[in-house]
């Protein structure tokens, strides 16, 4: 199926020298005598010869109509995917606040709080716009954002999990967490379901992700992973010396994953 200029050129190409060959070798027959009386005495010859130019002639005209019903589609997808693109913002927005409260949730839950546990959501309509990207994305883009998708499906299976099967620490075991200076917390991170993990992967994805809704044309990560993962803390009231165990943790991961 011709689908594009590439598949289109060498059919157009050899449409054109058929037709020059043919449109030429007519030309030489009326140079050198007379064109009807030639025809006449050939019929069955001249009969192909107009086949085969008029099959040239219309292929011209199948290639033309298959290239302006491809431009369609593109122009079609254009719209769709720059539509869909002016909502991104509020859509990431969404994901942002959603990543942002999972997070806090994550803390929580590592240091054995006791409080009251809701499971955060994503609009549907923003999801059905964020599919919409999916779907009308080149190839580079389309993979960064079919990714988020998994990993945000990954981490609300995760929570939900956890909050299900959450209970708090007891006083004692809260206080003696504060005296090894969040030692206990910090190491659960690592042995636990991945919650926290995939929290922290969540943001740190939607926040590349900015790149795309600002038409850029590729995706920026403009400082390290390691400080990134740290101003996840901060932003949530944390100290990031606090939960050095389960950084330095994350950071090994991803890089053994790129690796």
């Amino acid at each position: 199926m011709i689908e594009n200029d590439k598949h289109q050129l060498p059919v157009f190409v050899g449409g054109m020298i058929v037709g020059t060959q043919v449109l030429g070798f007519m030309v030489l027959i009326a140079a050198n005598g007379n064109l009807i009386q030639w025809i006449l005495n050939h019929q069955p010859l001249g009969a192909g010869l107009i086949g085969v130019f008029a099959a040239s002639f219309t292929s011209l005209i199948l290639i033309w109509q298959i290239r302006q019903n491809y431009k369609f589609r593109e122009d079609t997808q254009n719209r769709r995917l720059m539509a869909a693109k002016s909502t991104m913002p509020l859509v990431l927005a969404d994901f942002t606040g959603y990543a942002e409260t999972s997070f806090g949730i994550a803390v929580q839950m590592a240091r054995g709080e006791e409080f009251a546990l809701t499971m955060p959501e994503i609009t549907n309509s923003h999801l059905q716009i964020f599919k919409e990207c999916i779907e009308s994305a080149d190839d580079q883009d389309q993979r960064k954002l079919s990714e988020l998708l998994k990993l945000y499906q990954l981490q609300k299976s995760r929570l939900r999990a956890a909050i299900n099967e959450y209970r708090p620490w007891t006083e004692e075991k809260r206080q003696a967490n504060q005296q090894s200076e969040n030692r206990t917390a910090d190491e659960q991170t690592i042995t636990g379901n991945g919650n926290l993990f995939s929290s922290v992967e969540l943001s740190l994805a939607i926040r590349e992700l900015w790149a795309f809704a600002r038409s850029d044309s590729q995706f920026e990560v403009l400082i390290e992973r390691s400080e990134r993962v740290e101003n996840l803390f901060v932003f949530a009231d944390e100290f990031p010396e606090d939960w050095q165990r389960f950084i330095a943790f994350f950071i090994r991961v991803m890089d053994r994953r790129e690796n």
